[in-house]
């Protein structure tokens, strides 16, 4: 073996004998091929190539190696005299380097008769020793349908050796983006595929990623697209779009009704159905669809602590990625008044005696709300609530449901000694005081503030508001019992009338009314009847203030409410001796009378709800 050291490199010569026949003067020699690895460490590192030859005339001189691109790398002769005679073989050659570059060489044998081969050419990179590129994954596939722009992918450069990596990438294909191109190690590109354009069919590319000097530079990942036809998408549908339930308050709930949930597209689905408002249920609420399938759903309604009136809700149902989504149905509740005329009384005992009583029957009744302080007035309000007073704290005002439910303190001050009340058309809540005047809660709100609308030095003693005139030349009118505190027979007394619409001036309208007026109300005809609770007597008035005589009488006539028939309805309180008990008496229209609650409990507040 022979070594020799030319330029920056070390070449050793090998031989490997094929055959030694001789042949004729004259051929030149051929290259077979050269071995020499794509890529070598630039470490120093002696890196062996081989050349395969032919020569016929068996007299090789020498392989003349020439550079055609390099950095540092000198021409360089290897003598192969000693390969006198052979006519075919192998010898060999090391290339080292410290210096990261691209590198190609052109090979050409030189016999002894001056003979030249055909130049060969062979290319490699010297890779510096600390960065190697790694790229995951190896290959892409994106599915989509025509139309359709398929989620993006990603790559994740990295650099699994030493050192500072800088890369750039590269795709072959106008379908392949990459962001971003270029950058330093480690890196996530982001892929995308663009379908537009695109007909239905497979596509493949190539991502190419350099990073020079690195070793494993280049690496290829290898991209695939297929396209579909494209596919109708989910359609959600949802029939019927309005649902209408009808229920008695305090009665049995409606039957449940049905909602048809549909996927009329060509994906399948997955669906969520929510509601509003808390008495609102359904059955099932979630599930899923194929496409052309369906399910229904039930929709229950709760009339539990829900007042007279229509109550308004929403089933909202839901499908990502569905066209029809959301699908919005409406719901309406009508709760209706149970048929005819629902009366309640108050017992006013002191707590926790004191309560709200039902009327069901003759000398029959039933205990709606209890632990109340002496309630003395109710009203059922325009919302078909009931409003009661109590002395609680002073007084205050509170507001249930007909069934007892809801209970919603509205008004409470330890200042106003509150009496009577009385709605307005608009909603606003009007009361009287004892030696406070009469005051109005907007909106029957608690929200709001009470205000005094007129003075005490309007009053004798103790305003009661009582009605609103609905008919003849004061009509809109607030008629209020002006009653001074006195317990003897034929105390002079008086009913006001406060002027519409903001009631702050106060006149007398009715100054017949002695004996102690105790409670007031209006027939269909704007009729004024009051109640004169130490002689009994039912007096009947024109809506002009003018008597028209007595209507009816009982021993101590007190509060009265009169509904939408003209049934008149009066409390009867009776005081005597030890003797404290009271009843509830109907007069029809023509003043014939019954008794309803004829000595079987204290009651003094009476109300219609209907």
């Amino acid at each position: 073996m022979k070594r020799f050291f030319i330029s920056a490199l070390l070449v050793w010569l090998g031989v490997s004998l094929a055959s030694t026949a001789l042949v004729s003067q004259g051929s030149p020699p051929e290259i077979v091929f050269i071995d020499f690895p794509k890529q070598i460490q630039a470490d120093g590192t002696k890196v062996p190539g081989f050349v395969g030859f032919k020569d016929p005339d068996g007299n090789l001189a020498r392989a003349d190696f020439s550079i055609v691109q390099a950095k540092d790398l000198q021409p360089f002769t290897v003598d192969l005299k000693h390969l006198k005679g052979v006519k075919e073989g192998v010898f060999e050659f090391q290339i080292a380097t410290q210096t990261p570059q691209q590198a190609t060489l052109r090979v050409i044998l030189v016999d002894e008769a001056g003979n030249r081969s055909q130049p060969t050419e062979f290319s490699f990179e010297a890779v510096g020793a600390g960065a190697i590129l790694q790229v995951s994954p190896t290959s892409l596939s994106f599915n989509s349908e025509i139309g359709r722009i398929p989620p993006t992918q990603t790559l994740q450069i990295t650099n699994a050796g030493i050192g500072t990596m800088s890369w750039d990438a590269s795709a072959d294909q106008p379908w392949i983006s990459l962001n971003p191109m270029s950058g330093i190690a480690p890196s996530t590109v982001v892929v995308s595929a663009n379908t537009a354009g695109l007909a239905v069919g497979s596509y493949s590319g190539r991502i190419t990623i350099r990073a020079s000097g690195a070793q494993n530079s280049p690496a290829v990942v290898i991209v695939s697209l297929i396209l579909k036809p494209s596919t109708p998408p989910a359609v959600l549908e949802v029939t019927p779009t309005q649902l209408e339930f009808r229920g008695q308050e305090g009665g049995t709930n409606p039957v449940a009704q049905v909602l048809s949930v549909r996927n009329r597209g060509g994906q399948p689905l997955t669906w969520t159905a929510q509601v509003d408002k808390s008495w609102l249920r359904l059955n099932p609420s979630t599930g899923s669809l194929q496409e052309r399938e369906s399910v229904q759903v039930y929709v229950y309604v709760e009339l539990a602590g829900l007042s007279t009136g229509a109550h308004q809700a929403q089933v909202t149902i839901t499908a990502p990625g569905a066209q029809g989504s959301p699908a919005i149905v409406s719901v309406t509740l009508i709760v209706e008044r149970p048929a005819g005329a629902t009366i309640y009384l108050t017992k006013p005992v002191a707590a926790p005696e004191g309560a709200i009583l039902r009327l069901t029957g003759p000398n029959q009744f039933t205990q709606v709300v209890g632990n109340l302080e002496s309630p003395h007035y109710i009203i059922c309000g325009p919302d078909q609530r009931l409003y009661v007073h109590d002395y609680t704290g002073g007084g205050r005002i509170l507001r249930y449901n007909q069934d007892g439910s809801g209970r919603k303190v509205i008004v409470q001050d330890p200042n106003l000694q509150i009496t009577t009340l009385v709605f307005a058309l608009n909603g606003d809540l009007y009361f009287g005081t004892w030696k406070q005047g009469l005051w109005r809660l907007k909106g029957a709100d608690p929200a709001n503030k009470p205000e005094q609308i007129l003075p005490p030095s309007t009053f004798t003693f103790m305003p009661q508001p009582y009605a609103f005139l609905t008919a003849g030349p004061r009509k809109g009118d607030l008629l209020i019992l002006d009653s001074p505190w006195s317990g003897g027979r034929g105390v002079s007394n008086r009913i006001l009338v406060a002027r519409a619409p903001d009631f702050k001036v106060a006149e007398p309208f009715i100054t017949t009314a002695t004996y102690w007026p105790a409670g007031l109300a209006l027939n269909s005809k704007s009729e004024i009847f009051v109640t004169m609770f130490y002689d009994g007597r039912i007096m009947r008035y024109n809506p002009d203030g003018s008597v028209q005589g007595t209507f009816s009488a009982l021993e101590f006539a007190n509060q009265i409410a009169i509904d939408s028939q003209d049934t008149v309805w009066v409390t009867n309180a009776v005081f005597r001796g030890n003797e404290v008990s009271g009843g509830l008496v109907r007069f029809k229209p023509n003043g014939s009378s019954e008794w309803m609650l004829d000595r079987v409990v204290l009651v003094r507040g009476v109300t219609v709800c209907e």
